[in-house]
């Protein structure tokens, strides 16, 4: 894979998609995109979702009057007990519990946003948000606690800046201004 690309199949007007996630699951690469497009003057939010790895998208539903995150916003997609959940954050945490193809709005008492990652996990996928707050979830994005310890990794306010990256619920790297914070022992470390 990767060793060439082409665009996939997008009904998208005028506009950019800023982040997309994909994982394998039950058969098919499930992928959510975010970003913006502009009809008519106008520019709004938009959300895709693809059941096929990106060779097609179809245009995903929100409730009406719901903000989804700013182009600056990220998306994860993980593995989840009845499919694939997956976060989005920016301008607010939004949910989807099918992939992407419909988005609800996250039960989130910190209002935190930033970069985002979401790993499978039992009993639903663990995630993590990073930025200007922190918050962690363990049900795949719906609700998120303001609670800045899960499962063994501290999200510290020193780290809250600019990305996270993790291999497992409890092993991550988070990168902010100059810095960067592991779960893991630091070698050279006396």
């Amino acid at each position: 894979g990767g060793k060439s690309w082409a665009p996939g199949k997008l009904a998208q007007r005028e506009g950019e998609l800023n982040t997309v996630s994909c994982v394998a699951a039950k058969g098919q690469v499930r992928c959510a995109a975010l970003g913006t497009e502009t009809t008519g003057g106008i520019t709004a939010n938009v959300a895709v979702y693809s059941v096929d790895g990106g060779r097609s998208w179809s245009t995903s539903a929100f409730p009406a009057h719901t903000e989804l995150p700013s182009p600056w916003g990220n998306v994860s997609c993980a593995v989840g007990r009845s499919g694939v959940d997956c976060a989005a954050s920016g301008s607010a945490l939004l949910f989807s519990g099918n992939g992407g193809a419909s988005w609800l709005p996250a039960e989130d008492p910190n209002r935190a946003g930033g970069d985002i990652a979401c790993l499978p996990s039992s009993p639903g996928p663990t995630c993590y948000v990073v930025g200007g707050k922190a918050a962690r979830s363990y049900d795949g994005g719906a609700t998120w606690s303001a609670s800045k310890v899960a499962r063994g990794f501290a999200v510290e306010d020193t780290m809250l800046r600019d990305n996270i990256a993790c291999i497992s619920p409890s092993e991550c790297v988070v990168a902010g201004p100059g810095k960067l914070f592991t779960t893991q022992p630091v070698v050279g470390a006396g």
